[in-house]
C-alpha cells in the first residue's frame, strides 16, 4: 500500500487552500508520497498544513527480520510536496499494542493533540495476512507544542473515568472535534456500535454521550450550520449530515 495525495478540486475546497499550495499541487508528476512494496505498507493518512508545511501522519507496517508484522505511528514533512524529510516513528514497536490510524490534529492552548488507537495483533506474521486487531483496540492521544517531539501514548477514557479499560470495549478509529456552538466542549467520535461519541471539557476526562448508525473511518466537518460526517459503509463512502450531533440524516454516497 502507498500514500496517495488525492485532491477534491471541488470549489470551496479548492479555495481555501493557500495559493501557494495550489501552485505546488499542479506542479505534482504522481499523487504517489510513499511508496509501499512487499513489505512496507503505508496506510490512513492524516494531514495538517501549518506554517507553509504540511505535516502527515499515517499507519506505516512493517514485516520486519524476524517475519513478524508490525504497526507503527509515523510522520513526515514536506514544503513543496515533493521532497519529503525521512519517515520517523512516533510509536514503540510492540505487537500488544501496534499503534496506528491517527485520526486528525487539533490545537488547544500551545499544544497540538493528535488521537490514534491501537490495533493489537501478539505473534502476528507474514503468513498470516490478513489478520484483524483484537478485542483490546483502544483510543489513545500524543501531544506536541512543536509538531516533532511527541509526548508518550496517553489513554483515551471516552466511557468516562470511571469505566476500567478492559470494560470499555473494543474502539478504533478516533475523531476529534471542538463543538461548533460550544467553544471548549470537545468530541471524540469512534467505531463503536456505529459511530460513538463522547464530550470532554478539557480532552482529558471524558462522558460517553450516544451513537448513531455509521460505517468506519469518521471524518466529521462543519459547514454553515451543519455538522457533516463522512464514514466509510461495507462499500463506498457516505455522508450524513446534523445540526445538533444527535439527529441526523443520510445525504448520499
Amino acid at each position: 500500500m502507498q500514500l496517495i495525495l488525492l485532491w477534491l478540486i471541488s470549489g470551496l475546497s479548492f479555495l481555501e487552500v493557500p495559493t501557494p499550495t495550489r501552485n505546488r499541487l499542479s506542479a505534482l508528476s504522481s499523487p504517489i508520497l510513499f511508496r509501499g512494496d512487499e513489505r512496507t505498507a503505508y496506510r490512513d493518512p492524516a494531514m495538517l498544513y501549518h506554517q507553509d508545511s504540511l505535516y502527515v501522519f499515517f499507519t506505516l507496517v512493517r514485516v520486519e527480520d524476524d517475519n513478524r508484522v508490525y504497526s507503527y505511528t509515523a510522520m513526515s514533512q514536506s514544503k513543496d510536496l515533493q521532497h519529503w524529510s525521512p519517515v520517523r516513528i512516533l510509536t514503540p514497536r510492540d505487537q500488544r499494542l501496534d499503534f496506528s490510524s491517527p485520526g486528525n490534529l487539533v490545537r488547544q492552548g500551545d499544544e497540538w493533540v493528535i488521537c490514534l488507537q491501537t490495533y493489537p495483533r501478539p505473534d502476528y506474521t507474514a503468513d498470516q495476512m490478513p489478520r484483524f486487531g483484537t478485542g483490546e483496540a483502544r483510543l489513545f492521544t500524543m501531544r506536541s507544542r512543536d509538531l516533532h517531539h511527541w509526548s508518550a501514548p496517553v489513554l483515551l477514557q471516552v466511557k468516562g473515568p470511571e469505566v476500567d479499560e478492559k470494560a470499555m470495549g473494543r474502539m478504533i478509529d478516533p475523531y476529534l472535534l471542538e463543538d461548533k456552538d460550544e467553544p471548549g466542549k470537545w468530541w471524540c467520535f469512534y467505531k463503536q456500535n456505529g459511530v460513538s461519541m463522547s464530550s470532554s471539557s478539557d480532552l482529558v476526562t471524558w462522558q460517553y454521550v450516544r451513537h448513531t448508525e455509521s460505517g468506519e473511518n469518521v471524518c466529521v466537518l462543519v459547514e454553515g450550520g451543519d455538522y457533516i460526517l463522512i464514514h466509510s459503509p461495507k462499500n463506498g463512502i457516505a455522508i450524513k449530515r446534523s445540526t445538533d450531533l444527535q439527529n441526523w440524516r443520510d445525504w448520499g454516497n
